[in-house]
């Protein structure tokens, strides 16, 4: 019988342990479970050990929300006393790149953490030292690319029948950069495979940097962003609503529409017009949260191809990163094209708004 993973949820805020009531009420059901202690949960081979919060209100709210009786204020507590194997990490960015430095320092190789990753060009650089280890194996907040209507979008666009993939398109609304547009450009690395990302070019919002320096204090909105990759794929983040993501093909738009809601082909047909027809979207038991951390599972397991999705995963959180930085520094630039290579060391995003950090 195959063993249990002890889990352990840091954070017990709305990812944490609590989905928004606006999620709950409009997201495609396969969002859910969404939380992470919810997913935990959810996973018949994972127990939940214990929960972690510097504040005792949100941590007896979540005790008594689930049952859980082992809550802890004090991380080296938590994780001394539970000795998980796998954590979900849920705090606020402006702590999380010291949290997995420590994370990984007590030799936990499992762990589900929310997005955006870190604050500064300087932080990027110690983490990935960290996330270059074999090792570990690390999942984010940026789930789509786990869920099945967005892999069968894919295989449909990668399936040649359409003719070759031109462009990508994210339609997220006026989002913002470290808030909400993780999830587009981690969609689109993942939609791009393999091709390798030559230039990022952005125009954002308001950047509040008081100092007049590359710290920037505030979480700008984007309002345009575009990828140029090799083989000639273009990729764009806009502020179309829908929330939708749509892989143009030569002869054909593939189209998630609405956070997976429905699945839609534009194509035309007997030579006329093209028109949308809806696809009927593969099911599959493992949705939300639980579909990342199942992978997890099948990474500890030593499953080959988790493994090797892993990597390539890891690789994608760090160049999202990357790409986060490299657009601040394309708008100061007045939105000069900027390789990846050349991102200035200084920068800094702290993304707050009002009190909170992003």
């Amino acid at each position: 019988m195959a063993r249990l993973l002890k889990g352990g949820v840091i954070g017990c805020g709305r990812m944490g342990a609590f989905t928004s009531e606006k999620v709950k009420k409009f997201a495609p059901k396969h969002y859910f479970p969404l939380s992470h202690t919810e997913a935990i949960l959810a996973h018949n081979r994972i127990k939940m050990v214990g929960l972690n919060d510097v504040s005792n209100e949100n941590l007896l709210k979540a005790g008594e929300h689930y049952g859980i009786k082992d809550l802890f204020i004090d991380f080296d507590d938590f994780i001394k006393q539970t000795n998980p194997d796998l954590i979900c990490l849920a705090t606020r960015t402006n702590i999380r790149a010291d949290l997995i430095k420590k994370i990984s320092t007590y030799g936990i190789n499992y762990v589900h953490l929310e997005k955006p990753l870190c604050n500064s060009v300087n932080e990027l650089r110690e983490l990935e030292k960290i996330f270059s280890e074999d090792s570990r194996f690390f999942t984010w907040g940026a789930i789509r690319r786990h869920l099945a209507v967005y892999k069968q979008a894919l295989q449909m666009a990668e399936s040649n029948k359409y003719g070759k993939l031109l462009e990508i398109r994210v339609n997220f609304g006026a989002g913002k950069l470290l808030w909400t547009h993780p999830h587009s450009i981690d969609l689109i690395l993942w939609a791009a495979g393999e091709r390798k990302l030559e230039f990022v070019q952005a125009k954002l919002g308001e950047l509040k940097n008081t100092e007049k320096t590359s710290k920037i204090e505030n979480d700008p909105t984007i309002l345009s962003s575009t990828f140029y990759f090799s083989d000639n794929l273009i990729a764009n983040i806009s502020r179309g609503n829908g929330m939708d993501l749509v892989l143009s093909c030569e002869e054909s738009d593939i189209v998630v529409l609405a956070d997976g809601h429905e699945l839609l082909l534009y194509a035309k047909e007997n030579g006329g017009y093209s028109s949308y027809k809806k696809i009927e979207i593969n099911k599959s038991s493992l949705n939300g949260t639980l579909s990342a951390l199942d992978h997890l599972v099948k990474c500890f397991d030593k499953d080959q191809t988790h493994i090797e999705l892993n990597k390539k995963l890891k690789e994608d959180i760090l160049k999202s990163t990357k790409i986060t930085f490299a657009m601040i520094q394309s708008h100061l630039l007045g939105s000069k094209p900027i390789a990846l290579n050349d991102i200035d060391e200084d920068i800094c995003i702290l993304g707050k708004s009002g009190n909170f950090y992003a």
